[in-house]
Order: structure tokens, then C-alpha cells, then sequence
């Protein structure tokens, strides 16, 4: 004979079959239980008993699996609150290395640009810019994703860049490298450079016509790479328009390091050198002096920067 038991849901269908005698054994979902015809009835409860029991024990093991598999969020609770909880209690220091690029170390948001309202220091400050003197001499592949994601920011139409290009402005042999006096990085002469020589130009000099496009470049590019633009980009104004900009040399011309109050450029504009170079805006950096191979290149950040009024004029 052949009996169906209805247990609520909890299990498949279950048959009870009397000819068979051996302990439940899974076959699709069905279990074989021993049944004799004298104690029919007996067997068939003790059987069932046991399904059900069977069932309770699978069904306990199976809610706490479940439950160790994800924590589930308090009542009212989304999954994005219980991220941003945990982004919330991270360090907000300085990303570990190759963590990426500046915008991504915050959480998604679609609706607004990261750190879009942003001054300088605020800039500085979500970035953890710290230890910029200890910094490397970026790699060229650096400069390069750097050049790149200025022209996407500002557009090909609009980039001082275009066409984006390896290598440096350097007209003469430098090399870059760690700079005495706690100056962080410079860059020095590997070959004797005569007074009135051009020594770089102005090509790798990436131009940001508004903070918007400023901020959008640096929350493109890697933190230590924004933190080092930071520290060598400079305000000026546009002699076309009279309009707010801000600046920044992509190769190793940024390493410049100034000459201080009392020292002594040896790289800026000559007008002389400028005329007989072609040059009439003079675009191009000449060598004030002779300059000796190991020297270092130095600048007078004043003769180009507008300081503090400019970062404010820019909206920085």
C-alpha cells in the first residue's frame, strides 16, 4: 500500500511504502521509511515523526547559515547606510599607496563632484597632503596620466597641451632629483648651459581656466599626484582677457625650486636672448648666466605667481 502525509510544506511530497524495509534513504526528494502491514498505522507515525523531525533540524541549520552569510541591517536600515557607516568610521588620513585616484577614496555620488565646493586648503586637507619634501620624482607614466586627464578635464579644444606628448620641455640635459637644503625635489644641469641659452619651454605647461576644471583634474588623478600639483600649481592672469588662472608644468620644469629672498636665479625670461630666439613673449626659460654642470636650476616664483589674491580670484 501507498499513503501520502501532508507535513504543512515543510518537506517534499513523502510516500510511506509497506513493502519496503530499510532505514529513510533521499531520492528526489522522497523518503523510503520501514513499514511492516501488522503495525501499519504505528510505523507510519513513528515515520513521520521522524520527518518532521528531520525537516526541524534542516530548517535550524539552514536559517543560521543564512544569517552567517550576511548580517542583515537594523530594521529601517538600507545596505548604502550601513557602507556609509562603515566609511564613516575610516581613517581620514592620507590613502595607502595605490588606493587610486583622489575621487575615489570617497563614496559614490552621483549628484555631486568630489570636493566640488572646495578651496585650497580644504582641497589639501582631503587629500592628506603631508611630507611633500619626501616625495619622489614622478615617473613619466605619471606625467602622462596626469596630461591626460588635464585635456579630458578642460577639453581638446580648450587645452594649452593639445596634443597630448611624451618626454619634457627641457631644450638642455637635466636630471631631477633630491634637492639640499630641505627643499624637497629639484631639478640640475647635466651638461654646461651658456647664458642666454633657452633651457625649457612652455609645452608641458597645462593651463586650468576655472576651478571647476581644477578640481575635476585632481579628483581624476592619484592623491600623491594631486597633492604634488598642489604644491606647484600658481595663479596668474591672463594677459588676453585680464581673466583668473592657474597653472601647472606636467614634466620635471615643475621641480624648480625658487631662489629665495636673497638668492640668485639663474633660469627666467631674458629679453634679449627672447628677441634673438624668436621668442617675443618670451615663452621659453633662458639661462641668466652661465651655469655649471650639478647646479641647480633655480626660479623666482614671483615673476610669474599672483599669490594668494590669484587663488582667490580663480575661486580657490
Amino acid at each position: 500500500q501507498e499513503c501520502r502525509i501532508d507535513l504543512g510544506g515543510c518537506c517534499p511530497r513523502v510516500y510511506i511504502r509497506s513493502s519496503h524495509s530499510c532505514l529513510p534513504t533521499p531520492r528526489s526528494g522522497r523518503f523510503l521509511l520501514p513499514t511492516s502491514p501488522p503495525h501499519f498505522p504505528v510505523e507510519m507515525i513513528r515515520g513521520a515523526a521522524l520527518l518532521l523531525y528531520i525537516c526541524l533540524v534542516l530548517g535550524s541549520l539552514s536559517s543560521a547559515s543564512s544569517v552567517g552569510e550576511k548580517q542583515v541591517a537594523p530594521s529601517g536600515t538600507s545596505d548604502e547606510d550601513v557602507r556609509a557607516d562603515e566609511c564613516a568610521s575610516a581613517d581620514p588620513g592620507r590613502p595607502e599607496e595605490g588606493a587610486g585616484t583622489a575621487a575615489a577614496e570617497d563614496d559614490d555620488d552621483d549628484e555631486d563632484e568630489w570636493c566640488d565646493e572646495c578651496d585650497w586648503t580644504e582641497i589639501v586637507e582631503a587629500l592628506g597632503c603631508t611630507g611633500i619634501v619626501h616625495r619622489p620624482v614622478p615617473t613619466d607614466e605619471e606625467f602622462m596620466i596626469m596630461r591626460r586627464a588635464y585635456e579630458t578635464a578642460v577639453g581638446a579644444e580648450d587645452s594649452s597641451l593639445s596634443p597630448v606628448v611624451g618626454g619634457h620641455a627641457f631644450v638642455v640635459p637635466h636630471r631631477a632629483g633630491p634637492a639640499a637644503g630641505g627643499k624637497g625635489r629639484g631639478i640640475f644641469a647635466a651638461a654646461p648651459v651658456a647664458k642666454g641659452a633657452p633651457v625649457w619651454t612652455s609645452r608641458q605647461m597645462a593651463t586650468f581656466y576655472d576651478a571647476y576644471q581644477f578640481r575635476a583634474f585632481l579628483g581624476a588623478i592619484p592623491a600623491d599626484n594631486a597633492c604634488d600639483v598642489l604644491y606647484w600649481a600658481y595663479s596668474h592672469t591672463d594677459e588676453d582677457n585680464g581673466k583668473p588662472r592657474v597653472s601647472v608644468e606636467l614634466d620635471h620644469t615643475a621641480l624648480c625650486n625658487d631662489a629665495g629672498a636673497d638668492g640668485e636665479k639663474n633660469v627666467g625670461c631674458d629679453i634679449e636672448a627672447a628677441a634673438q630666439h624668436g621668442d617675443g613673449d618670451c615663452e621659453q626659460a633662458y639661462a641668466l648666466r652661465d651655469i655649471q654642470v650639478g647646479e641647480e636650476f633655480l626660479c623666482r616664483y614671483t615673476d610669474f605667481s599672483a599669490g594668494e589674491d590669484g587663488w582667490e580670484a580663480f575661486g580657490l
